[in-house]
C-alpha cells in the first residue's frame, strides 16, 4: 500500500503522464462486513458516492493518459 492525499495522487499521476478524471472512496465500511452482507455492500456502495474520497478506506481513481502534442 501507498497512502496518498488527493493532491499527492494528482501530482504523481501527472508526473507519470496521466490526468486524473474522477476519484471516489473505494470503501466506507470494513471489508469483512461488506463481503458477508449484501445489505451492507449496497449501503457501502451508496455511501461511497456521498463522502469525500479521503474519508474512505482507500481512493479509487480513474485517469487517462495526457495527450502529447508533437
Amino acid at each position: 500500500y501507498h497512502l496518498y492525499g488527493l493532491r499527492d495522487l494528482r501530482e504523481e499521476l501527472r508526473c507519470g503522464g496521466w490526468a486524473l478524471q474522477h476519484v471516489e472512496a473505494e470503501s466506507v465500511l470494513p471489508e469483512p462486513h461488506v463481503c458477508r452482507s449484501a445489505t451492507l455492500a449496497r449501503l457501502d456502495e451508496t455511501l461511497q458516492a456521498l463522502i469525500p474520497p479521503f474519508i474512505g478506506y482507500g481512493i479509487r481513481a480513474v485517469a487517462k493518459p495526457i495527450a502529447h502534442v508533437s
